[in-house]
C-alpha cells in the first residue's frame, strides 16, 4: 500500500515538472482524475475502511436523532407540567377536594387572601394617585388664575408707563427750542456781564463814554433778562408736567414691582408644591409597584401550588367529569414520552 501511494505521488509530481518544461495542462488534470479513481477503487475494495466510515456517519446520525428525541421529551415534559397546572387550577376552581390535597388547598387559599388584600392596597394607591393628580391639577389652575389676576392688575400700570414715556418724549420735543433759546439768553447775559466788567476796568475811556456804553449794555442785559424770564415762564408748565410725570412713573413702577413680586412668589410657591407633589406621587407609585411585585410573586407561588396539586390529583385520580379529560391528556403525554425514551434506548444498542 505504501509503495502504491509513493508511486501515485511520484506520478503527481511529474506533470508539474513536465508542465514547467512546456507540456499542456490537461495532462496534469488527467493524471489527477486517474489518482482519484484509484483512491475510490481502493475504498471500494477495503471493507474495513468502508465500515469505519459508515460507523462514523451512522454515529453522527444517531447523535443527532438522540438530540431530537431528547428535545421532544423536554417539550412533552413542559406540556405535562402545563397540564398539571391546568388540572390543579381546575380542581381548585371546581372545589374538588381530597384528604391528600387539603394542605395544598389551604396554602392556595392563604395566597389568595394575601393577593386580595394586596389588590385592596393597590386600589388604595390608585385612588391616592388619582386624588393627588386632581388636587395638583386644581392647585395649578388656581395658581394660574392668581397669576393671571396679577398680570391683569399690572397691565394698566404698564400701559401708563408707556404713555408716560411717550409724553416725556413729546415734552422734550416741544420744549427743545425753548430750552435752546433760554441757553442762548444765558450765554448772552454772561457775555454782557463780562463786557460790563471789562468796561469798568478800562482806563482809556472817559467816564462819559464808559457810562454811555454801560447804559447800552445794561439795557441789552435787561432786555435779555426779560427774554430769559419769558423762556423760563414758557418752560414752567413743561417742568411742572415733567415732575408730575416722573412722580406718576415712580408710582406706576412701584405698583408694577409689587405685582411682579407677587407673581414671583406665586411661581415659587407653585415650584415648591410641584416638588412636594412629585415626592408624594413617587412615594404612592413606588408603594403600588412594590405591592404589584408581591402579587406577581404570589401568582408564581400559586402556579407552583397548582402544579403540585395537579400532580397529586393525577396520582390519586379523583373521578370528576370536570377534570377527567386532563387525566386522558396526561396519559397520552406519558405514552409519548415512554415511546421516545424507548427509541433513545434502541439507538444505544
Amino acid at each position: 500500500m505504501k509503495t502504491f501511494f509513493n508511486n501515485l505521488f511520484s506520478s503527481f509530481q511529474q506533470p508539474a515538472q513536465m508542465t514547467r518544461e512546456g507540456l499542456p495542462y490537461w495532462i496534469f488534470w488527467l493524471l489527477l482524475c486517474v489518482i482519484l479513481l484509484l483512491v475510490v477503487f481502493i475504498f471500494l475494495r477495503d471493507k474495513d475502511l468502508r465500515q469505519r466510515v459508515n460507523s462514523f456517519f451512522f454515529g453522527a446520525r444517531r447523535r443527532i436523532t438522540r438530540m431530537r428525541l431528547q428535545a421532544k421529551i423536554k417539550k412533552e415534559d413542559q406540556n405535562k407540567r402545563e397540564l398539571f397546572k391546568e388540572l390543579g387550577r381546575k380542581t381548585w376552581e371546581a372545589g374538588i377536594s381530597h384528604q391528600q390535597t387539603r394542605k395544598i388547598g389551604t396554602e392556595i387559599e392563604a395566597l389568595d387572601k394575601k393577593k386580595n388584600l394586596n389588590k385592596k392596597e393597590i386600589n388604595k394607591c390608585s385612588a391616592e394617585i388619582k386624588k393627588l393628580n386632581k388636587q395638583y391639577s386644581e392647585y395649578q389652575q388656581n395658581q394660574e388664575a392668581l397669576i393671571k389676576e396679577q398680570e391683569v392688575g399690572m397691565s394698566p400700570h404698564q400701559e401708563n408707563m408707556t404713555k408716560i414715556k411717550e409724553r416725556k418724549k413729546q415734552i422734550d420735543k416741544e420744549s427743545k427750542n425753548i430750552k435752546k433759546e433760554k441757553a442762548k439768553a444765558d450765554k448772552e447775559l454772561k457775555n454782557y456781564a463780562r463786557k460790563i466788567h471789562k468796561l469798568e476796568s478800562n482806563t482809556k475811556l472817559s467816564e462819559v463814554e464808559k457810562n454811555t456804553r454801560k447804559d447800552e449794555l445794561e439795557k441789552k442785559t435787561k432786555a435779555m433778562t426779560k427774554k430769559k424770564e419769558d423762556y423760563e415762564q414758557k418752560m414752567q408748565p413743561f417742568d411742572e408736567e415733567r415732575a408730575k410725570l416722573e412722580k406718576d412713573r415712580k408710582e406706576n413702577q412701584k405698583a408694577i414691582d409689587d405685582f411682579l413680586q407677587k407673581i414671583k412668589n406665586l411661581k415659587e410657591e407653585e415650584r415648591k408644591q410641584s416638588h412636594k407633589f412629585d415626592h408624594e406621587m413617587k412615594k404612592a407609585q413606588k408603594k403600588q409597584e412594590h405591592i404589584k411585585r408581591k402579587n406577581e410573586e404570589i401568582e408564581k407561588r400559586k402556579h407552583l401550588h397548582f402544579e403540585n396539586l395537579g400532580k397529586k390529583m393525577n396520582e390519586i385520580r379523583v373521578k370528576d367529569n370536570k377534570i377527567n379529560t386532563y387525566y386522558t391528556q396526561i396519559d397520552k403525554i406519558d405514552e409519548t414520552i415512554k415511546e421516545l425514551k424507548t427509541q433513545i434506548q434502541d439507538l444505544t444498542k
